[in-house]
Formats: C-alpha cells, sequence, structure tokens
C-alpha cells in the first residue's frame, strides 16, 4: 500500500485561525464566534487533520460534520484569568468558556479579551 503524504497547515492557514481566534475574543459576539469555529474546522478539513497544536492551545474537528472546538494548554486555578486577573464569573468579564469537555470532571476552556487561552478543571456538583 503506498503512503498518504499530509502536507501540514500553511503559514496562511495558521494565520487564519490564530486571527479568528483573536478577533472572537476581541468582539465577543455569536457571529464572530461562529466564524472562528467555521474557519477552524475548514483549515483542519482542507489538510485532513482532526488536531492542530499551538503553544498554549490545540484546535480539533468532530466527528460530526462542520464542528470543532479549541482546548486549552494552560491550566489555570482560581476564578481569574491566569494572564490579566480578570474574574471568570462575573457578568461583564472579558473571559468567554470557548469549550466544554464532560466527564467525571469537567475541563472548561476559556478564552480573555487579553488573548489568554487557558483551562480550569471543574466539578461537578
Amino acid at each position: 500500500m503506498p503512503a498518504q503524504i499530509r502536507y501540514f497547515p500553511s503559514q496562511e492557514d495558521i494565520k487564519i485561525i490564530k486571527h479568528s481566534i483573536t478577533c472572537f475574543l476581541s468582539n465577543q459576539n455569536s457571529l464572530y464566534r461562529d466564524k472562528m469555529l467555521l474557519d477552524i474546522r475548514s483549515v483542519l478539513d482542507k489538510y485532513g487533520i482532526s488536531t492542530y497544536n499551538f503553544d498554549t492551545f490545540s484546535v480539533h474537528r468532530t466527528v460530526e460534520p462542520g464542528l470543532s472546538f479549541i482546548q486549552g494548554k494552560r491550566r489555570a486555578e482560581g476564578r481569574r484569568c491566569s494572564a490579566c486577573g480578570s474574574d471568570i464569573y462575573r457578568i461583564d468579564s472579558p473571559v468567554r468558556i470557548l469549550s466544554i469537555r464532560e466527564g467525571f470532571e469537567d475541563r472548561v476552556t476559556y478564552g480573555c479579551r487579553c488573548g489568554e487561552i487557558f483551562y480550569r478543571v471543574e466539578k461537578k456538583q
């Protein structure tokens, strides 16, 4: 069986993912969120990969068509953004939930307007 060659995303495609995430974190509205998730999925589909790793987070595509999610790599303790100290749970917080991986304990990935992406492990109540 011949080897299958897989190409990594180009620098331009990597910039598209990063820019989409930055735009959502800056604007924090549903249109930017939907665009961010579609851009991520489009790039992953283009290269036939399910995961791409960045320094502080990774992007993934799901089994279902058209869906993607972001997973943080830096763990935060407490209820504050690990970079700027913004409270995660305030109603006017610049921090937004990017994804939740449910399990015995939920792994919740957050993104802050300051650009930080991090996760917390949250116990079920």
